[in-house]
């Protein structure tokens, strides 16, 4: 099964995202320079992760059961749930952090 998308990210130029699936073995492209250098390509991975964000028009839907059939017992399929934990996790350490500083700057401004 092979997807192509043509996405809006921050370049003027749409980027070309492309995801192939051969038994369990799922790829992706894209042409946005950080995956051009073999970095973290944040289009692969939130578009697999079924975000909506790059997504437009009348076949979001359509996409989105795409997307998530390349995924379904692919080799990254545990890697995105991980992911998806991880940034859970990360939201509410995020949260408690805030609380915990904004209660030291009580604590240090508090009088003797």
């Amino acid at each position: 099964m092979r997807v192509v998308l043509s996405i809006q990210g921050s370049s003027d130029e749409p980027y070309e995202v492309v995801f192939e699936r051969e038994g369990e073995v799922l790829i992706g492209s894209c042409t946005c320079r950080a995956a051009q250098f073999g970095q973290i390509c944040k289009h692969r991975i939130l578009l697999l992760s079924g975000d909506e964000i790059y997504l437009s028009g009348s076949d979001v839907v359509k996409v989105k059961e795409q997307l998530k059939a390349l995924v379904e017992g692919s080799d990254l399929e545990v890697e995105l749930g991980r992911i998806s934990e991880l940034s859970t996790m990360k939201t509410e350490v995020d949260r408690e952090l805030k609380k915990c500083k904004k209660h030291m700057v009580e604590l240090l401004n508090r009088d003797l």
